[in-house]
């Protein structure tokens, strides 16, 4: 989601804290509108989820109706005001668990206001546009912990399944490379950018290089999960003639 859409733009669209049932965290977003026109803003939130392929694409839900949302937990204000031209508004917000909680808690956001109208069949619509700043609040004893299982060749390539198994969120980016018995590198590459909350699991593919020759290779895929935690694993596979790729030993 971008910091920024149409007109107005907010200095804070991620927020991470980690905290205990009890503990109140207090923080602030600032909504800028650089326009010369007045915007009617409504500030609300709502849950989410991050959807297959998990590359950063959500699934907005109602407050309070996710696994993991934090609505019980949020308060905010204002809720809606008037932003003139060239200004600011300082919107305040504080979260409070109430409860002990295990995982990551999120939801996000939105700062809506009416970006123009539209007329279909002779009735004006009011077209709306939003922005929001996502919220995560994690447990005190959040652990990252993923796993790349299920591990197969295929046409150059190499797929498996990345899994996170922790409670804490994900953001992850991979980088890998190829090389033989000898430590010679042929190939290296990035993968996708996977964003995985508890739970969610995402196909990953490793491409090779077509021009690679038949033989015996090593690559070591290094994901790197954020603060200096990451997941690294060494896949030993075989390469015909014609491009098969057949995996023969997987190390951590």
């Amino acid at each position: 989601m971008p910091a920024s859409a149409f007109a107005l733009r907010i200095d804070n669209p991620k927020i991470k804290v980690e905290l205990s049932a009890g503990q109140n965290y207090s923080d602030s977003i600032i909504l800028t509108n650089p326009s010369q026109d007045a915007a009617e803003v409504k500030v609300y939130l709502e849950d989410f989820a991050y959807i297959v392929p998990f590359d950063g694409e959500k699934s907005f839900y109602a407050p309070g109706t996710t696994d993991f949302s934090l609505a019980d937990w949020i308060k905010f204000s204002p809720q809606e005001f008037t932003i003139k031209p060239y200004a600011r508004q300082r919107i305040s917000l504080s979260i409070r668990p109430d409860v002990e909680f295990s995982s990551v808690h999120c939801g996000v956001l939105f700062f809506e206001t009416s970006i123009g109208t539209t007329y279909e069949e002779g009735e004006a619509i009011n077209v709306l546009g939003r922005i929001g700043s996502l919220i995560f609040v994690e447990p005190k004893d959040k652990s990252k912990q993923a796993s790349f299982t299920d591990i197969e060749g295929g046409l150059y390539n190499l797929g498996g399944n990345f899994k996170n198994s922790g409670n804490s969120f994900l953001h992850v980016q991979s980088v890998f490379y190829v090389m033989d018995k000898e430590g010679m590198i042929y190939d290296r590459g990035q993968l996708q950018e996977l964003y995985l909350l508890p739970g969610d699991a995402a196909n990953m593919t490793i491409d090779l290089a077509k021009n690679l020759s038949a033989g015996t290779y090593t690559t070591v895929v290094t994901f790197d999960m954020e603060d200096d935690d990451a997941l690294i694993k060494e896949i030993d596979f075989s390469l015909d003639s014609s491009g098969t790729v057949r995996v023969l030993e997987v190390r951590d």
